[in-house]
């Protein structure tokens, strides 16, 4: 195994943990497994940093630190082969080479051709990721079966890939997207036509949306109003902020200091999922739980996000740290313990059907909720059921038997 980088640059890696406040011990430990490493990467059975984890694995009994021996080892991977560093917040290990890097070079070509052309019409970048991705598993897969270029593809190999055992096992988002890639190329290439043509015909099964009944907002916000000891600042302003705009967790965690215009009490962002600017009112309730925050219990830290962690590093908090402050919120008040949905997108959803209920216009929520098209706000409807009660039709004029109606 090649280590001839680790062995030049690891004092890079180690001075970059020191820097950024990591413990001592930490350290201590990740300089051990990189002298380990070097010093077994002679050995003619380990090639790679997988088969050097196959060799030491069998040392450690307990699961915990195995698990933990192989975030450290795939952090120095990951520094190793892509000069990539660690960081907080994202997750370490990847022991796993990428599907992306052992695609086939024509395989890698159309989705290449998919983003260049995705980003010239300005498509926001996590839908070229979601897409990406889409694509970089079906072509993944495809070449599990040996074929390794379009032209191979056949109905089967693209029908089974959506059907396991008779079951549909991915459904109309994914065959959206991968057909979305494919279409992209397909002017040139005769195949890509080829292969959109065997996607399956799946239709866009709608759920409709859970939100938060009266009973449970007004207990959340009663919880919120008390004041309780056991309730950071930090998460009473995330958990209002949710409660009053809708906001999605993606951009509540990327709120800045710099977000806020507290002169004309306005929150500007620009929304994660779609690229596009977003201004909403900043309602008195939610300033003044942002401003305790801030003011008594952020931490100083050079980092702008508005949130941030309680750890040694200090960094903005993840968009799962937000998911959990609302869970763990929701299990102090004993509200949907019973296996219901409690994700932040109750709040969005309970802001919709609220607006919906009280007659505002689809235009406006679509703007509130920040939404690219009307048509986004279609899955709401059916959670509104004022509305829906007035587009029932009686059964009056039916004649009925009695028994129908006999529980």
């Amino acid at each position: 195994m090649d280590v001839s980088n680790l062995q030049q640059n690891h004092p890079v890696f180690i001075g970059y943990l020191q820097e950024n406040g990591y413990s001592r011990g930490y350290i201590g430990e990740i300089l051990t497994d990189i002298r380990q490493v070097l010093s077994e990467a002679n050995s003619p059975n380990i090639k790679s940093y997988e088969e050097y984890f196959e060799f030491i694995h069998t040392k450690f009994s307990s699961k915990a630190t195995l698990h933990h021996k192989y975030k450290i080892i795939g952090k120095i991977k990951l520094f190793d082969l892509y000069g990539i560093l660690p960081k907080c917040d994202r997750r370490s290990g990847f022991l796993k080479p990428e599907k992306y890097s052992i695609l086939s070079s024509e395989y890698k070509r159309v989705i290449e051709d998919f983003i260049t052309s995705a980003k010239s019409r300005g498509v926001s970048d996590s839908y070229i990721r979601l897409t990406k991705g889409a694509a970089v598993r079906f072509f993944h897969y495809q070449q599990s079966l040996h074929h390794n270029s379009l032209s191979d593809i056949n109905e089967d190999s693209t029908l089974n890939y959506f059907n396991e055992d008779g079951k549909i096992v991915r459904g109309y988002h994914v065959m959206k997207q991968i057909k979305a890639v494919l279409k992209e190329n397909s002017s040139y290439h005769s195949d890509c036509k080829r292969v959109v043509s065997y996607l399956p015909a799946l239709r866009n099964r709608r759920k409709v949306y859970p939100f938060l009944e009266k009973e449970e907002f007004d207990r959340l916000r009663d919880f919120l109003s008390l004041g309780k000891s056991d309730v950071s600042l930090r998460d009473k302003a995330v958990l209002t902020l949710a409660m009053y705009t809708g906001l999605r967790g993606c951009d509540i965690r990327a709120l800045n200091l710099e977000s806020i215009d507290w002169v004309n009490n306005l929150i500007h962002i620009v929304q994660s999922k779609t690229g596009n600017p977003l201004t909403l009112p900043l309602r008195p309730v939610v300033g003044n739980a942002i401003w305790d925050y801030i003011e008594h219990e952020r931490p100083d830290t050079d980092c702008h996000k508005i949130f941030i962690t309680t750890y040694k590093i200090k960094k903005g908090l993840t968009s799962s740290a937000i998911n959990h402050i609302v869970q763990a919120a929701f299990k102090k008040i004993n509200i949907r313990q019973d296996g219901s949905k409690t994700g932040l997108h109750l709040f969005r959803h309970n802001i919709a059907t609220k607006l919906l209920a009280n007659g505002v216009q689809a235009p406006v929520i679509t703007e509130i909720l920040g939404h690219d098209s009307p048509v986004s706000l279609e899955t709401y409807l059916a959670a509104d059921l004022v509305c829906l009660g007035e587009c029932a039709l009686s059964i009056e004029g039916y004649p009925v038997r009695k028994e129908v109606f006999d529980i």
